[in-house]
């Protein structure tokens, strides 16, 4: 392959992702203030459960309020929103490379990652700490999704799902809340988890675009 021959393709993707991302932002804007209203509603409004056991409940079970559950969609959405354009960039580097002949065997996230990773050697994105704060947060997205019991019952101190989540806010202050009881971690979305998200993949995909016009 030669740089001349992906530079457009570059070109492309990298406009495609300012499109994307002007309005994922005004998606997330939009969200993020009904999110803020419904908080600064639920803190205002006159708690009319008198029973104490009741009350209890109400607070400890916060996490099904309306604000963490948009909070968790929204960041769910990012990931998914990721992985479309990841495959997308995939079938126009197909198309720059050979053709488009590889297209029909993009069908899915993994295949997509399999062939971009053999279109890079030396210098590949994939070896850059974009990609780890992806692959970082593609974990807790998981937890996030399908964590099940781990959800409500929390994670081991070895849990891949802490260690992420760890590594993430550390790179990125506030991105998670880690809850501890009894050595059981409970992993949340915190205030600046979507935003942080959001910012990793469009790194990633910008680096992924930069990485073709050096080949």
């Amino acid at each position: 392959m030669n740089a001349k021959t992906m530079s457009p393709t570059a070109k492309l993707i990298e406009s495609h992702l300012r499109l994307q991302f002007k309005d994922i932002e005004k998606y997330l804007d939009f969200f993020g203030k009904s999110i803020e209203v419904e908080k600064n509603r639920a803190a205002t409004s006159p708690l009319w459960i008198d029973d104490d056991m009741l009350k209890n409940i109400r607070k400890y079970h916060s996490h099904i309020s309306y604000p963490a559950i948009h909070s968790k969609a929204l960041f769910i959405f990012m990931y998914s929103t990721f992985e479309h354009m990841f495959c997308w960039a995939a079938c126009w580097i197909s198309i720059g490379e050979d053709g488009g002949s590889k297209i029909k065997s993009l069908r899915d996230y993994k295949e997509s990652e399999a062939y971009i990773r053999r279109i890079f050697s030396a210098g590949s994105p994939f070896e850059s700490a974009e990609w780890k704060s992806v692959d970082d947060l593609r974990l807790i997205r998981n937890y996030i999704a399908h964590g099940g019991a781990e959800n409500i019952m929390g994670v081991s101190n070895r849990s891949k799902y802490l260690v992420a989540a760890r590594r993430v806010n550390t790179r990125f202050k506030d991105t998670f809340d880690v809850a501890t009881s009894n050595d059981r971690h409970v992993i949340g979305i915190g205030p600046n988890a979507v935003r942080v998200a959001m910012s990793c993949y469009r790194d990633f995909l910008f680096l992924l675009a930069k990485g073709l016009r050096e080949l």
